[in-house]
C-alpha cells in the first residue's frame, strides 16, 4: 500500500474513532524505534519479541472485527509471556472497556503510559486507550514526548495530529501534519486536514488555499467543498460552483460525500441570493443524511428522564463546595445556539481560560459508576448511589491543567444540558450558563449544518422538534431542582446589548468586570468548532431571524415546535 493510502486509511480510522483498526503498513517503513523487548541479537530474544508482536497484531485485528473472545485469548497469552509489556496493558485496557469495567480500563491505560517506550504504534495506542478511559491529563502528557517530533511512522503521526486537535491545540496538529507532508508530499486528505487546523487558528486565507488544493487533487471530496463554502469570502463562490457540480456528478448518491456537496451547494446558492435553489439543495442533503444517520428519539427521551429520576433519588447527597483549584464554567445549550460566541467573550477575561468542547464530565460519570455507556441500563441503575464528592474530585483532577494558571476555565459542551443537574451535584462551586435561542432559529441553524453522524436528530423536522422539546423540558426541571444554579443567557440579548448581558454573566460567575470582553474578534485563541470562522468577525445581529427567508418552507417545523412548546414563543426573533 502506498504512503498516501496509509495516511488516508489512518485519517479515516481516526475520524471513526476506532483505534484498533488494522495498522496498514508501508513496506520497509522505519518505526523510529526497535520493537519492544528487542534489546539484543539473541535468537531466543528475537523469537520471543516476534511472538509478542504477532499476538498483539492478531488481537488488534480481532478487536477491529469484534471478535472479542479471540482477542481475550491473545490477551491471556500476552499476560503469560509479557505481563509488564505496554502492549499487554493497552490490550487489557481495551478489553476491560469492552466489558464495561471503566476503572479497570483506566488503571491498565495508566500502567501502559508509565512503561511505554517510543515505539510509534504502541505509543499511539496508549494515548488512545487513555483518552477512551477518560485519563486526559496522562494522555496529554504523552503528547509532549520528544519521539513524536522525530517519528516517521505515518499512521502514528496522523493519530497524533488528531489527538492534538482533540485537545484544542491545532498549532500542534498543524506542526505534525507538516511533518507528514515532508514524508508524503502532497495529497488531498492531508490538504483537508491542514485546512481545518488553519481555519481553527484563524488563518482563513491559508485554509481556503488548502481546501481548494484538496478539491483539485480529489474533485470528489465533498468535505472540502463544504468547509470551503462556509468561509466568509464572497470571491470564491463563483470558483466553487463548478467544483460542486463536478463533485455532485462524481460522488455516489446516498453517501456522506454526496451529501456534503449538497450542503456546500446550499451555502453557495444562499450567498448568491438564489434561495429557492438553495432550499432544494438543503432538502436533498438532509434527506441523504437522514438515511445515513440512525435516529432513536424514544430511547433518547427515556435516558434523559431516567437521568433526572436518578438524581432526584440520590441516596448519598451532593458534594460540598470545593474552594481549591480553578472554577469550571459550563456553557451549555443546543448546537448553533451561540455557545462558542459566549465562550469567546468569557475567555477574553484575564481570569478565564477557554478549554474547548470537553467530554471530561461524561467520562467522570462513567468512571464514577464504573460502567458504560450513559444510556445503558447498568449506568442508569447505579446513578442514584454515585458518590458525588468523588465525582467532582475526579473531574477536577482531569481538567485543572486546562485553566493554565487562571482562576476559571470554560467547559463548552453543548450537550451537557442533559446532565446539568449532575454537574451541579458533583461540582456545586461551578457556574452553569445556558445559551437560549429562538426555537425556530436554533433548529433551522442545526438543519442547515452538516454534523456528520454526531447528531442523528439533526436531519429531520420531527426529530429536531422532539430534541428541542427534550432540551426545553430538561432545563425547566433542572432549574426547579437547583434554583439559581443555572443562568439563562439569551442569544438575541447578547448580540444586541453585549456589555449589559456580559456584566450579568460575570457577576454570576464571580468575575470582576473588564471592558472590551464583549468583542469576540479580539480573541485570537483557536476555535475548533463549526463556528471557527464566524466568531472571528465583529459582533453582529445577522444571525437573528435567519429562518425568515425560508418561512414558508419551515412552517411545518414551526408548527411541530409550537405544538410541543405551548408556553414558549417560536419564531419571534
Amino acid at each position: 500500500m502506498t504512503p498516501d493510502a496509509v495516511f488516508a486509511r489512518a485519517l479515516h480510522a481516526r475520524c471513526r474513532g476506532a483505534w484498533w483498526r488494522r495498522p496498514w503498513r508501508v513496506p520497509g517503513r522505519i518505526h523510529g524505534a526497535p520493537p519492544l523487548g528487542m534489546h539484543g541479537s539473541d535468537d531466543f530474544c528475537m523469537s520471543t519479541t516476534r511472538s509478542i508482536e504477532g499476538r498483539w497484531q492478531r488481537a488488534r485485528e480481532y478487536l477491529r472485527t469484534s471478535q472479542f473472545q479471540a482477542a481475550q485469548v491473545q490477551l491471556e497469552s500476552l499476560r503469560a509471556m509479557a505481563p509488564d509489556d505496554a502492549r499487554t496493558c493497552v490490550l487489557a485496557a481495551q478489553m476491560a472497556w469492552h466489558h464495561g469495567r471503566v476503572r479497570e480500563s483506566a488503571a491498565f491505560a495508566l500502567t501502559a503510559a508509565r512503561i511505554v517506550a517510543d515505539h510509534p504504534e504502541v505509543l499511539s495506542a496508549t494515548v488512545e486507550a487513555l483518552l477512551q478511559a477518560g485519563e486526559m491529563a496522562a494522555a496529554r502528557a504523552l503528547l509532549d514526548r520528544p519521539a513524536w517530533r522525530s517519528m516517521v511512522d505515518i499512521e502514528a503521526l496522523t493519530a497524533c495530529a488528531g489527538y492534538c486537535q482533540d485537545f484544542n491545540e491545532p498549532a500542534m496538529a498543524l506542526a505534525t501534519l507538516d511533518r507528514i507532508a515532508m514524508l508524503l508530499g502532497d495529497n488531498a486528505p492531508l490538504q483537508l486536514f491542514r485546512g481545518q487546523q488553519l481555519e481553527y487558528l484563524g488563518r482563513l486565507a491559508e485554509a481556503e488555499a488548502c481546501y481548494l488544493r484538496c478539491l483539485r487533487l480529489d474533485p470528489g471530496c465533498g468535505r472540502a467543498a463544504y468547509w470551503l463554502a462556509r468561509l466568509p469570502r464572497q470571491k470564491i463562490l463563483q470558483q466553487l460552483r463548478p467544483a460542486i457540480e463536478t463533485g455532485l456528478s462524481r460522488a455516489p448518491r446516498g453517501t456522506h460525500m454526496h451529501a456534503a456537496f449538497e450542503f456546500a451547494q446550499y451555502h453557495v446558492l444562499e450567498a448568491l441570493g438564489r434561495y429557492d435553489d438553495a432550499w432544494s439543495a438543503l432538502v436533498r442533503g438532509n434527506a441523504e443524511m437522514r438515511v445515513l444517520s440512525a435516529s432513536d428519539t424514544p430511547r433518547h427521551r427515556e435516558v434523559i428522564r431516567r437521568l433526572m429520576d436518578g438524581l432526584s433519588s440520590s441516596t448519598l447527597g451532593y458534594a460540598k463546595r470545593n474552594p481549591h483549584g480553578p472554577c469550571p464554567i459550563f456553557v451549555i445549550g443546543l448546537p448553533r445556539s451561540g455557545t462558542t460566541l459566549l465562550e469567546r467573550m468569557l475567555s477574553n477575561h484575564s481570569k478565564v481560560a477557554a478549554a474547548g468542547e470537553l467530554v471530561d464530565f461524561t467520562h467522570t460519570l462513567l468512571w464514577s459508576a464504573d460502567t458504560r455507556p450513559i444510556s445503558s441500563d447498568a449506568f442508569l441503575a447505579r446513578l442514584p448511589a454515585l458518590d458525588w464528592s468523588q465525582a467532582g474530585q475526579r473531574y477536577l483532577s482531569q481538567t485543572a491543567w486546562r485553566a493554565q494558571g487562571k482562576s476559571h476555565f470554560v467547559d463548552k459542551g453543548p450537550t451537557n444540558w442533559k446532565v446539568a443537574g449532575l454537574i451541579q451535584a458533583a461540582l456545586p462551586q461551578s457556574r452553569i450558563l445556558n445559551m437560549v435561542r429562538d426555537p425556530l432559529d436554533v433548529c433551522f441553524g442545526n438543519w442547515r449544518a452538516m454534523f456528520g453522524d454526531a447528531y442523528s436528530w439533526n436531519y429531520d423536522f420531527a426529530d429536531l422538534a422532539e430534541h428541542y422539546r427534550d432540551y426545553s423540558e430538561s432545563m425547566r426541571m433542572w432549574r426547579e431542582a437547583f434554583p439559581g444554579a443555572v443562568l439563562d443567557v439569551h442569544y438575541a440579548e447578547l448580540v444586541r446589548e453585549p456589555a449589559a448581558v456580559l456584566r450579568r454573566v460575570f457577576d454570576f460567575c464571580g468575575l470582576p468586570w473588564e471592558a472590551g470582553c464583549e468583542d469576540p474578534s479580539r480573541n485570537a485563541a483557536p476555535v475548533t468548532t463549526l463556528s471557527s470562522a464566524q466568531v472571528r468577525e465583529p459582533l453582529h445581529t445577522r444571525g437573528l431571524g435567519g429562518w425568515r427567508r425560508y418561512a414558508v418552507q419551515l412552517e411545518p417545523l414551526r408548527q411541530l415546535l409550537q405544538a410541543g412548546l405551548c408556553d414558549e414563543p417560536v419564531g419571534v426573533e
